[in-house]
């Protein structure tokens, strides 16, 4: 069984369980290719979420304050995209 974990704040952890099914939350699918790169994808755009909060927190120019402020909402709309794929495999 491999373990798929993405960052700490509580997001879906996944298990490949011989290649076959995948184990998420309480939920067993299908390990397909797609689901294995949807999952992926998820798991990417929340680190990326994550990584934008910590840069505005961070910055004190205003210039970079803008430009932090699209790309957290960028990113946010991507995974929310992401996430209704998810949803529509039935991972959540």
């Amino acid at each position: 069984m491999h373990k798929y974990n993405n960052s700490s704040r509580g997001s879906a952890h996944y298990y490949i369980i011989g290649g076959i099914f995948m184990l998420i939350g309480k939920k067993i699918v299908p390990s397909s290719k797609e689901n294995i790169m949807i999952m992926e994808s998820v798991n990417k755009a929340r680190k990326e979420l994550d990584m934008a909060y910590k840069n505005f927190d961070n910055v004190s120019d205003t210039d970079l304050v803008d430009c932090y402020i699209y790309e957290v909402q960028s990113i946010q709309k991507k995974y929310e995209y992401l996430l209704k794929q998810a949803k529509k495999l039935n991972f959540i």
